[in-house]
């Protein structure tokens, strides 16, 4: 699919894989399609079943909270989903029980459960301060994630995609302005004027 960046179009290429469309997978790449604004991506993945991820490699240990996340994300592109049931499940599905492996726990509870306050403030009428408040806290989670010595200096915490995108989100639909200063989200990921199709 052509892939826009630094005002060309690069043209990625890779091969279908059932076995290894695991849930973290699916996620960076739905992450990376909004990152870069790339419609056809969305759709596509949008598309993918929930039962995709439980046949994958590492299936069986994905909790009811990954279901829940996907289902929300999907839905944000739906314009047909309900979006007040999609958010109530993934809060109720937040549960530290469903974890019993500390480092599994931690980073569900620090870089996935808090998209879930920024996704509610965008949806929320006039969610603007909520929605910076919301990502503050996230940013805070995601520092303190990638400030422990056992995920200092991993690439995935230089720029965190799912809060990119986010940000990206609540412009793009709602007009929001990023205003918590950080180092994470570069501004020019959200700013850019997104692209015409290249066809």
């Amino acid at each position: 699919f052509p892939f826009f960046y630094d005002d060309e179009y690069l043209e990625v290429t890779g091969k279908r894989d059932p076995e290894h469309a695991e849930h973290p997978v699916w996620l960076l790449a739905f992450f990376s399609s909004i990152i870069a604004r790339n419609h056809d991506a969305i759709a596509y993945l949008t598309a993918i079943d929930n039962d995709v991820f439980k046949t994958s490699n590492y299936g069986n240990q994905l909790r009811p909270f990954d279901y829940a996340l996907s289902d929300l994300l999907k839905g944000l592109f739906n314009p047909r989903a309900d979006l007040a049931p999609l958010i109530e499940q993934a809060y109720i599905t937040c549960n530290p029980d469903d974890y019993v492996d500390d480092e599994a726990y931690l980073y569900v509870s620090r870089l996935e459960w808090p998209l879930i306050p920024i996704i509610t403030a965008i949806f929320t009428e006039n969610g603007e301060q909520e929605y910076n408040q919301a990502m503050e806290k996230a940013l805070l989670a995601h520092r303190e994630y990638y400030n422990n010595e056992d995920h200092e200096g991993a690439n995935e915490g230089a720029i965190p995609l799912a809060l990119t995108a986010l940000a990206i989100i609540a412009k793009d639909v709602k007009g929001y302005k990023l205003t918590v200063e950080n180092g994470y989200i570069p501004a020019w990921l959200i700013d850019v004027t997104p692209p015409t199709d290249p066809n």
